[in-house]
């Protein structure tokens, strides 16, 4: 609800005033409307969007690259399977 009286402004950048309504200008590749409001778009989160702290211990990459398991010694990761060689918990 708009006051009377109150002068709104809108920025320009991503934020738009339509009479007496705001709205937002979506790209839709990241963010896009939905029948409840805005969402993520379907596929909208890539390598660019994801910092580089989202790659936790054992993942590498974020901040623009992929992000991909780091195998240490004794682990294979292929394409889609990742194996553990030697007997796992022996000193």
């Amino acid at each position: 609800m708009l006051l009377s009286g109150v002068n709104y402004t809108a920025d320009g950048e991503g934020i738009e005033l339509t009479g007496n309504e705001f709205g937002l200008e979506l790209d839709g590749t990241t963010l896009s409307k939905s029948s409840i409001g805005l969402k993520v778009a379907d596929a909208g989160i890539t390598g660019t969007q994801l910092n580089a702290s989202v790659a936790g211990d054992g993942l590498t990459g974020g901040a623009g690259s992929p992000l991909a398991v780091g195998a240490g010694a004794g682990i294979t990761v292929g394409v889609d399977t990742v194996s553990v060689t030697g007997i796992v918990g022996s000193p």
